[in-house]
């Protein structure tokens, strides 16, 4: 389900009435003078600028994203190295023609990468809540079934959580209601992918809301 990431293109990265052919490519664009110096310092040694190069020309495969200026996609490439993240099939973030320009998608996978890269954080993990499952508030204890209590709709979930998971052995928790899940689900509209793949949509909800709502401090050494 990799792909659910993505949102629909829409129109995507038309020409507008340029024409293409006249414009340089993403790859002279990419080997222009400069460029090096400012993927590497946006990236600030996370990776190469070689291996991130390679993995912005394999999202290129999208034949959306080829339609698209040198520009633009230079920008959305920038974008991605400011935090650390490749674009491409690992799908930690998405490139989404939109209107003529790229839009940067942080996907889930990428979430959980940066609160993973916190100096303060060891791990972080997504929970869903069956409805059978054992569960107290104050002190709170969660005990989910690895079996016999699978989360496959809203209508045996109460929610789920963000396990965070620090350094010093504490272990926090951001909560998401079953309301904020559904409410996710509607925006969506009429997608089949809600109805199919409930649970790992829900589980996506969770590291988004948790992101949106930083649940985790960003200064280096913060609690």
């Amino acid at each position: 389900q990799d792909h659910q990431d993505r949102q629909p293109p829409g129109k995507g990265c038309q020409d507008q009435g340029k024409d293409m052919s006249n414009e340089i490519s993403i790859t002279d664009y990419m080997q222009r003078g400069g460029w090096r110096q400012r993927v590497n310092g946006a990236l600030m040694g996370v990776m190469s600028c070689e291996a991130f190069n390679a993995g912005c020309l394999a999202a290129l495969a999208d034949p959306k994203l080829r339609s698209c200026s040198a520009e633009s996609l230079g920008r959305a490439f920038l974008t991605c190295a400011s935090m650390g993240l490749m674009p491409g099939p690992q799908q930690l973030v998405s490139l989404i023609p939109r209107g003529g320009q790229v839009t940067v998608m942080l996907g889930w996978r990428g979430i959980a990468c940066l609160f993973a890269r916190l100096p303060q954080v060891a791990q972080v993990s997504a929970v869903l809540v069956h409805i059978d499952d054992p569960l107290t508030v104050e002190p709170f204890h969660h005990e989910p079934h690895p079996y016999d209590r699978e989360v496959t709709s809203p209508d045996n979930c109460r929610g789920g959580y963000l396990r965070i998971e620090y350094t010093d052995g504490r272990t926090t928790r951001h909560h998401v209601s079953i309301r904020k899940i559904l409410e996710n689900r509607k925006a969506a509209g009429n997608s089949s992918v809600w109805r199919t793949y409930f649970a790992p949509m829900a589980l996506k909800t969770i590291y988004r809301d948790a992101w949106a709502r930083a649940a985790v401090a960003f200064e280096p050494g913060a609690p």
